[in-house]
């Protein structure tokens, strides 16, 4: 299943969940159905022993996507006020179209309580009280056709037509929602195209596990100004790699080049530019969001802009393109990470640094190397002698 595969309502989603006699922490908790729909990522694991606590008749988590103000209540909210509530329930159809006026603040959480709303999606909690209009809503909804939104409002619907409130509670940090969209099923990997719109999955599947650690993982001491840095999974490799052979339309290592503006690669390679696929965009996110701080530590002073001449994945074979010639590359900094394994994978290839004269070979998937572009780092593709090796490279900020 995909990370962010939808589930329609209806279609498996209702949960009874019963109190276990056994645990003293669910004594008093009446039986439940819990609602989620695979947009939703409750990331505190007592987030349902906090909803199910209580006493509403429907209750939800506030979920929001990350970086953004979108979240899964609709409509304006009321205070917890008796007579406020009424009137919100009394003026629901009007208020399901309004913006609350302390939208921004319920949403940073610069407000917290339990508010009464129109509608609310991803997660919600009700009571056994209102099992009755569940199954009223549910038996609606299975004689028509309705998307995941449309049924939740139609469930709100029948809970204020019985007169049950509908509420969302910020009291905690409950998760969050995940965005799909951009999500795009003509990749063959979708998830890896959604870095800007859900940064936790994606750095927990894409992200290498000792991204944190660049700053004691980095030095090199026989390779002056070239750095290691823990860039990206092995996943994120593999799938980089299925991507590109997916398309395979693979240059011919030709110095014409009709990808490029003026149509002339001094220094061809047989490869696949991230435009190609599609890529693009989410590189350069990548670039400033999470190499930005690595090259700030090891060149001090220097910024990433994340303009980027060239970014593609090298295939080198040794009946195809096996090496290739020492060169400069025309950019500030040079990104240039393992596709795949070294001694293992192929044999042969690495990168060779002529002036510090230093050989970068057998990388691990996923691990990349840092260094200058023009002027001091002339370097060469050593000779891959057998298999196929597949490095990404990206040329970062052009001089």
């Amino acid at each position: 299943m995909r990370l962010l595969e939808a589930a329609s309502f209806g279609e498996g989603v209702r949960t009874a969940l019963q109190p276990n006699p056994n645990d003293a922490a669910w004594t008093t908790i009446l039986p439940r159905t819990v609602l989620i729909h695979s947009h939703a990522r409750l990331t505190n694991s007592s987030a349902l022993s906090h909803l199910m606590a209580t006493d509403y008749d429907v209750i939800a988590p506030l979920l929001v996507r990350q970086n953004k103000y979108w979240s899964n209540f609709w409509g304006s909210a009321s205070g917890f006020a008796p007579a406020v509530a009424a009137q919100a329930l009394a003026d629901a159809d009007r208020l399901g179209y309004m913006r609350s006026p302390d939208y921004y603040e319920i949403v940073e959480r610069h407000q917290t309580g339990v508010w009464t709303v129109p509608v609310v999606f991803g997660a919600v909690v009700l009571s056994e009280r209102v099992h009755d209009t569940l199954k009223e809503a549910a038996q609606d909804l299975a004689e028509g056709e309705a998307g995941w939104f449309y049924g939740m409002a139609a469930l709100a619907a029948h809970l204020r037509h019985a007169g049950s409130l509908v509420r969302v509670t910020n009291e905690h940090r409950f998760g969050h929602m995940i965005n799909t969209d951009a999500y795009d099923a003509s990749h063959l990997h979708p998830d890896m195209y959604l870095a800007q719109d859900n940064p936790a999955e994606w750095e927990a599947v894409y992200l290498h596990e000792e991204y944190n650690q660049f700053r004691e993982l980095g030095d090199m001491e026989d390779c002056t100004d070239v750095y290691r840095v823990p860039a990206l999974s092995a996943r994120f490799a593999r799938e980089m790699i299925e991507e590109c052979e997916n398309l395979g339309e693979w240059s011919n290592g030709q110095h014409t080049d009709n990808r490029l503006k003026g149509g002339y690669e001094p220094v061809p390679t047989q490869d696949i530019h991230f435009e190609q696929i599609g890529f693009k965009d989410t590189w350069q996110h990548f670039l400033r969001t999470y190499l930005g701080p690595v090259a700030n530590h090891h060149y001090m002073g220097y910024h990433i802009q994340g303009r980027t001449t060239l970014d593609f994945v090298v295939r080198y074979r040794p009946d195809k393109q096996s090496f290739l010639r020492p060169h400069h590359d025309a950019s500030t900094v040079t990104l240039n990470v393992a596709l795949n394994q070294g001694g293992v994978d192929y044999q042969g290839g690495g990168t060779h640094f002529l002036r510090q004269n230093c050989t970068i070979k057998d990388a691990p998937p996923g691990w990349g190397t840092l260094s200058p572009g023009r002027l001091t780092h002339y370097h060469e593709g050593l000779k891959t002698t057998a298999g196929t090796r597949y490095i990404l490279v990206s040329f970062i900020d052009q001089v």
